[in-house]
């Protein structure tokens, strides 16, 4: 619900901004998302599979993670105030405020992650809620002033950082109790986060790498479009991530105790969830599409209704692959994971640049697509061969 309605304020602030200065706020995101992998580093998916399966463990690697969390936020922030210092000239402060609050939000999702490894989802719902609630009153306010690009950034990046705190207020004790005792070498510890990290970082470029093209081939208002047809299916796509996430421990916990038929039944479960989600969604979403935008956005969005249909059913391929594809995380199959976001993204890289230079948004849209259908190709095969092969008994 607070993501619904923080949507829906993000939404007026589209409206606020205009197209060319959302598109600079945007174009600033979606390099801040592309370089924010080097603080997630696979820290978030390893720490909830290793709280499931053995508190011990978690005691035993927390401090190197936290020493990789630390090392990659601060390396995450710096590239991306460098790459748009480069690419664009585009406001320090707006940069350096956009950064911080990818980053920041990235740290809130690394407690929310510990949280869902302890299955106390009570404590993710409280950070979400309280992070999503904060936003949206800040931006309404500084919508209601009519701030500037500069203030709103800063309202990002100060807001980020109170959720962080607040978020790690939540899960204080898993963090700061009993931090002595053996602690295991970080590299032994990024050698086991590496192939999270991998499928992160190729998953984020999956999601931003277009945005980034288009803000380096055309104007901002360009890029300020595609976020606009983007925004509803970020919203899509979180509620497909809040059930995703809901499951996982659950499936790692089964899978752990070799309750194969179990873990089978949860999985199937949970994809005839996402797909009755998704399916309905995006029939009425692209025969309603000219209408949602208009209803959404100022006509100098207009541009936005073509790439908003093909980007409805690209997430219906999410919703497919993802449920999957988390799965095989879950029971030990990162590697394959992995191996599927790798040859996706060989398509993906050379496809979204020709189709960007050519189409613009349209391009942009279509390469997203296609990519997601490969994904769900790959994390199917591997699916079937990996987890439906077990012994049931």
């Amino acid at each position: 619900l607070t993501l619904f309605l923080l949507f829906f304020v993000v939404v007026q602030l589209a409206n606020s901004l205009g197209d060319e200065r959302y598109g600079e706020l945007s174009y600033v995101f979606a390099i801040a998302n592309l370089c924010v992998v080097l603080a997630d580093f696979g820290s978030h998916t390893y720490t909830t599979r290793l709280l499931a399966q053995s508190q011990a463990n978690w005691l035993a690697q927390r401090r190197s993670l936290f020493i990789i969390k630390i090392v990659g936020s601060f390396l995450a922030w710096f590239l991306t105030v460098t790459i748009v210092a480069i690419t664009n000239h585009l406001s320090l402060v707006v940069v350096l405020f956009g950064g911080l609050a990818i980053v920041a939000t990235n740290g809130r999702v690394f407690s929310e992650a510990i949280a869902r490894g302890e299955q106390h989802m009570s404590k993710e719902g409280y950070s979400k809620i309280i992070h999503a609630g904060l936003l949206s009153i800040a931006l309404f306010i500084a919508i209601s002033l009519q701030a500037d690009l500069i203030t709103i950034a800063f309202v990002y990046g100060l807001i980020a950082l109170l959720g962080w705190l607040v978020s790690v207020w939540l899960v204080r004790q898993q963090v700061f109790h009993h931090l002595t005792g053996t602690a295991t070498a970080v590299k032994t510890v990024l050698l086991a986060v590496s192939p999270f990290a991998i499928s992160i970082a190729i998953n984020a470029q999956f999601n931003y790498f277009d945005s980034a093209v288009l803000g380096w081939f055309y104007p901002k208002e360009v890029v300020g479009w595609y976020a606009a047809a983007y925004k509803p299916i970020f919203f899509m796509t979180a509620l497909a991530g809040l059930i995703i996430t809901a499951f996982f421990p659950q499936i790692v916990s089964l899978w752990q105790q070799r309750k194969v038929k179990d873990a089978q039944k949860m999985i199937k479960r949970l994809l005839t969830i996402t797909v009755a989600l998704a399916l309905p969604i995006a029939l009425a979403g692209s025969l309603l599409a000219s209408r949602i935008v208009e209803l959404l956005y100022k006509p100098e969005y207009a541009p936005a209704t073509l790439p908003f249909i093909i980007l409805l059913w690209s997430t219906v391929g999410i919703f497919i692959w993802a449920p999957l594809g988390n799965s095989l995380q879950a029971c030990g199959y990162e590697k394959l994971y992995t191996k599927n976001f790798i040859i996706a993204a060989l398509v993906n890289v050379p496809l979204t640049i020709l189709l960007v230079w050519q189409y613009s948004l349209v391009g942009a849209a279509v390469a997203t697509g296609m990519t997601q259908f490969i994904l769900v190709g790959l994390m199917a095969k591997d699916a079937k061969k990996y987890l439906w092969k077990q012994n049931t008994a």
